[in-house]
């Protein structure tokens, strides 16, 4: 019968009784792509928004932000979406994990480098946010939450 193993805002499925569902496998299989994802350039890029986020430095995620992005989203609105993801926590956030990367997506553009997932997670919460990075290591993009 599977079953479901949380760990850092990422679900895993898992069969019991064959050796490739062994836990520990599934838990290498996800180090080594959150250590992937964390050295990426995008991944690279997006755990520094997220940990600016998680430090209530706005004005810092806000310059990080792509010209285009920057003219409709301020650090008072970076606040104000950053906490209406978090308030259903217990506490501030107190980790910051890139999950997942991509090089190659539906919407990608030209001049975007790639796509990453970051966790963000405290007392009673796992959240996310999703970015789009530019070749320039700006943001294009920004989704607010897990899927």
């Amino acid at each position: 019968m599977p079953r479901l193993v949380a760990s850092i805002g990422v679900v895993l499925i898992m069969s019991t009784g064959c050796s490739t569902s062994d836990p520990r496998s599934a838990q290498a299989r996800a180090e080594a792509t959150f250590a992937e994802a964390a050295a990426s350039p995008q991944g690279t890029v997006a755990a520094a928004f997220a940990r600016s986020l998680m430090a209530g430095d706005f004005a810092g995620a806000a310059a990080m932000l792509a010209p285009a992005l920057r003219a409709t989203v301020t650090a008072s609105s970076l606040a104000a979406d950053y906490a209406r993801m978090i308030a259903y926590g217990e506490g501030p956030a107190d980790r910051v994990q890139p999950v997942t990367i991509l090089e190659t997506w539906p919407d990608r553009q030209a001049g975007d480098l790639g796509w990453a997932y970051v966790a963000i997670s405290g007392p009673g919460f796992d959240e996310a946010v999703t970015v789009v990075v530019t070749t320039d290591g700006k943001i294009r993009s920004i989704e607010w939450g897990r899927p």
